[in-house]
């Protein structure tokens, strides 16, 4: 028996996290995040014979923040499309 969508192509009623919860979540994690990875190519980079100022470890991780966000973006979008598309042929 199949379960007629409620929404767009959900079988049921979806209350997840609000946009501004999500995006204190998100900021939090990039800040996180950027701070670990800063912290840890400067502790690990002279390991391997790089000695860098702190300006050009500032620049390296912004960089691969950015790259990140992007990427995290990209995939959340391509399975949150993946989902709605197998959630749709599911209950048609």
């Amino acid at each position: 028996m199949k379960i007629p969508p409620t929404g767009p192509v959900a079988p049921f009623p979806v209350s997840g996290q609000s946009r501004i919860a999500s995006g204190i979540e998100t900021l939090t994690n990039i800040a996180i995040g950027f701070g670990v990875a800063l912290a840890s190519q400067y502790l690990i980079f002279p390991w391997f014979g790089v000695q860098l100022p702190l300006s050009s470890h500032l620049w390296i991780t912004v960089w691969f923040t950015v790259i990140s966000i992007v990427r995290s973006y990209l995939l959340r979008r391509y399975f949150n499309a993946r989902l709605a598309r197998a959630l749709k042929e599911h209950f048609e």
